[in-house]
């Protein structure tokens, strides 16, 4: 099962999820997680659904929490890979 398949049914089939759940998965805080999009460290955007209200609940769209999940997965297995290899050569 894909990490987006994954994602949905856990959060019983919806395609956002509450920046605190996302926060969760990437083990900060959501005031944390927050600061951190802002300043570009992590790369994934937030939104909420009222457009007028700074209070409004904050939402990360679930596919864009499963590419950022793969994405960090795929380059830690080619520093991985990246490190048996050259271990093996030595």
């Amino acid at each position: 099962m894909a990490t987006l398949e994954m994602l949905i049914a856990h959060h019983r089939g919806s395609p956002i999820i509450p920046i605190e759940k996302a926060a969760e998965y990437l083990m900060y805080k959501p005031d944390t997680l927050k600061q951190k999009i802002d300043k570009g460290a992590i790369r994934i955007p937030y939104f909420s659904l009222e457009n007028e209200s700074q209070k409004a609940q904050k939402y990360i769209y679930t596919i864009d929490l499963a590419n950022l999940i793969d994405l960090q997965a795929t380059a830690a297995r080619e520093k991985f890979k990246s490190l048996w290899e050259e271990a093996e050569l030595l």
